[in-house]
């Protein structure tokens, strides 16, 4: 299997598909938390009927809106954040989620991707919940990576764009060309992003 490597040739239309790939699979897999912890709680009653949500789909994502579970509310608010999101990044590159979906782009999606748990079913509420709540941080952290090599045309990333991380105007959104559409689209994503998990933060400090 190929690895992809900071030295590997910029091109834009791979990363654009990585990128695609990633927000799609994300959202996707924070529906699946969103899943796992209302029948792990709130419709606790009904987890024997479901128990995998490609067996027992949920496909109506409004569902999770008024679940009585902030958690589960906060990963709605979540997936119809990079939903909204993705659907006029589609339009504008003349794509569609079967020909993502379609393209080979195993590699090139994990150069910058957060982990996807495969399995919820085993892990308690707490557990599920901490995950979900990581999976968001390393979300910003996948996005600012793809608005570096945005910003650079490159996917060799300075030191100084890497470490030490704050996401805003003075931190390192600074080292961002925000003059590229694409860049500010995802600095507006990160910090919409940061205002939710900074809500779950919140959240997770008042059930502890």
């Amino acid at each position: 299997m190929k690895t992809t490597k900071p030295t590997d040739p910029f091109e834009l239309t791979p990363c654009i598909h990585g990128m695609t790939t990633i927000i799609t699979y994300a959202y996707t897999h924070i529906l699946n938390f969103c899943y796992a912890l209302t029948f792990k709680k709130s419709l606790k009653a009904l987890a024997h009927e479901f128990k995998d949500p490609e067996e027992n789909p949920i496909n109506d994502v409004e569902f999770y809106q008024d679940i009585d579970d902030p958690i589960v509310r906060n990963g709605y608010s979540s997936a119809t954040l990079l939903i909204n999101y993705i659907h006029p990044f589609l339009l504008r590159y003349n794509l569609d989620h079967e020909q993502i979906m379609n393209l080979n782009l195993n590699d090139e999606a994990k150069r910058y991707a957060p982990t996807f748990i495969t399995y919820l079913r085993g892990k308690s509420y707490l557990q599920t919940s901490l995950a979900y709540q990581r999976f968001l941080e390393e979300l910003s952290n996948t996005f600012y990576h793809y608005a570096c090599a945005l910003s650079l045309n490159s996917y060799q990333i300075p030191m100084y764009m890497r470490t030490s991380l704050n996401y805003t105007p003075q931190g390192s959104f600074k080292w961002l060309n925000s003059d590229h559409y694409e860049v500010q689209s995802l600095i507006e994503l990160i910090e919409a992003l940061q205002k939710i998990e900074a809500e779950l933060k919140e959240i997770m400090t008042r059930k502890r």
